[in-house]
């Protein structure tokens, strides 16, 4: 993928631009794995910079909490980008302090993938494009089942990503600021509890790939757009189709992969030049074209989004008459990850901590998410003092880790 993207750029942008290199570097997570957040954190902070960043999954919070990311907005008005071709909840994602310090990489809206054989053999009806969470629930219950040594769970769901989840029931994450969270909220509360009640019944667990699906482990499974390749190479042999999901309480909620393209404000070269090489990366029609057509990963534009299909009809004949349509929709309301402002990668261990204890039922829901919520919210706030005290110059975060000589310390997001 590096050199191919290399000999695009080298072929279509470089032309006009003599006299400059330019050098691809594999980032982390789903951008490939020599790389990871911390290195390039590391690297750029010690004067070894990479122009523009590319990350997933927590990068993003690493990345913001060294305050590495370059508010784009001054560059998007300047260069008149419509942000309205992105998804919009991954554009929210990408937002901090109001500002937007990056542009969607793509999309990988989840919508479900469901093995309809097992609802043929259960004589069951098929989701209906506007069911919601109830119909959702007696679907599901009504295919759970352990037979003959076989077990089939109703469906597979993000039961990890908090975010979706909240937002399914109408709550959010934090306040506007980012500093204050809201998980003990009661429309949060009921949304856990609803995950929880699910998997004690063994009607909703964590599986749901196109594997499980093709084994008939799940009959439902939520499945992401970047998969959606894999779909129509390995279930071919299967009868299946894809169902939005369904509407919950706060209306329809989805899970967004937040894979982002920034630029490092660290940069030492021109900025012009660097917005060119980010700007062609991100939005030139050609490259994300080549990138689809190379990686089957959604578009991260929906007005691309026909001609993705082409290509993907092309090399994937069986999605020819699947529900496709579902994963546009699902790109206008799509939910990502929402982070906090101080200390966001201790409170992701904390969330993973306390869900698990509610999920395996060692502490009750509200009691669960009200611990969660103080613990979050002393962190914020030891966050916000210490940010206070650099700003009144007392001392900085240069002065305590030192970013330049021969020991370069591990910086701490938030700090």
């Amino acid at each position: 993928m590096q050199k191919i993207m290399e000999e695009y750029i080298n072929q279509h942008w470089l032309p006009t631009h003599p006299g400059v290199a330019v050098k691809t570097v594999a980032g982390s997570g789903s951008n490939g794995n020599n790389v990871g957040a911390s290195t390039v954190l590391t690297n750029s902070l010690a004067g070894q910079v990479t122009d523009v960043v590319t990350g997933c999954c927590s990068d993003v919070q690493t990345y913001n909490g060294a305050h590495l990311l370059m508010p784009l907005d001054p560059l998007l008005r300047k260069a008149n980008v419509d942000t309205s071709k992105f998804s919009q909840g991954h554009l929210a994602a990408l937002q901090f302090a109001g500002q937007q310090l990056g542009l969607p990489q793509y999309d990988g809206p989840e919508v479900l993938i469901y093995n309809e054989a097992i609802l043929d053999a259960l004589g069951l009806a098929y989701p209906d494009p506007n069911w919601t969470y109830q119909d959702a629930n007696r679907l599901w219950a009504a295919c759970t089942s352990k037979a003959k040594g076989k077990a089939i769970t109703g469906a597979g769901l993000d039961t990890g990503d908090y975010n979706w989840l909240v937002h399914a029931w109408g709550g959010e994450e934090t306040d506007a600021t980012g500093t204050v969270a809201h998980f003990d909220s009661e429309q949060s509360i009921a949304a856990f509890t609803w995950m929880r009640d699910g998997q004690i019944a063994g009607v909703v667990g964590g599986g749901g790939s196109t594997s499980d699906i093709k084994a008939g482990h799940y009959a439902f499974g939520a499945n992401g757009g970047w998969t959606i390749e894999d779909a129509a190479v390995n279930l071919q042999s299967v009868k299946w189709n894809y169902a939005p999901m369904p509407k919950f309480p706060g209306g329809p909620s989805t899970f967004v992969n937040n894979d982002f393209y920034g630029i490092n404000q660290y940069t030492k070269n021109p900025i012009d030049l660097v917005w060119d090489i980010f700007n062609f990366v991100v939005l030139d029609d050609g490259f994300q074209k080549l990138i689809y057509q190379t990686t089957f990963v959604t578009p991260n534009r929906t007005d691309l989004w026909d001609d993705w299909i082409q290509i993907v009809r092309a090399v994937a004949p069986p999605l020819k008459n699947k529900h496709l349509e579902y994963y546009q929709g699902a790109m206008s309301y799509g939910w990502s990850n929402q982070f906090f402002k101080y200390n966001a990668l201790t409170v992701q261990n904390l969330k993973g901590t306390w869900i698990n204890k509610i999920y395996t039922q060692k502490v009750d829901v509200r009691l669960g998410l009200q611990q969660l919520t103080q613990q979050i919210n002393a962190l914020e706030t030891a966050g916000a003092s210490y940010a206070a005290v650099e700003a009144a110059g007392a001392k900085t975060a240069a002065t305590e880790f030192p970013t330049t000589g021969p020991t370069v310390a591990m910086v701490q997001p938030g700090l």
